[in-house]
């Protein structure tokens, strides 16, 4: 990421980033560590997540089936699909 954002480049990524990174935090009761690395991810330059709607989430899911991808994978292939940004 550091990278990406010294280069400029856009990062692309998903609401469920913010499920994921919070998820290890929560689970050892710490709340403000969680609520830190939201605020983070919502200032972080050049990175962008996308909301997921019911089309992504079952076209997911059809690739989940089709194919041997782990889910946040199968999401960013079929946000680039759908015109995310993937460039």
């Amino acid at each position: 990421m550091t990278e990406c954002r010294d280069r400029g480049v856009p990062l692309p990524g998903s609401e469920l980033t913010l499920l994921e990174i919070a998820g290890g935090p929560l689970r050892s009761g710490q709340d403000r560590i969680a609520a830190e690395y939201r605020i983070y991810l919502d200032r972080y330059p050049g990175l962008t997540l996308a909301p997921i709607d019911r089309t992504t989430l079952n076209r997911a899911a059809r690739l989940r089936t089709d194919y041997q991808f782990g889910f946040l994978k199968k999401w960013r292939i079929e946000t680039h699909a759908r015109g995310g940004g993937f460039d």
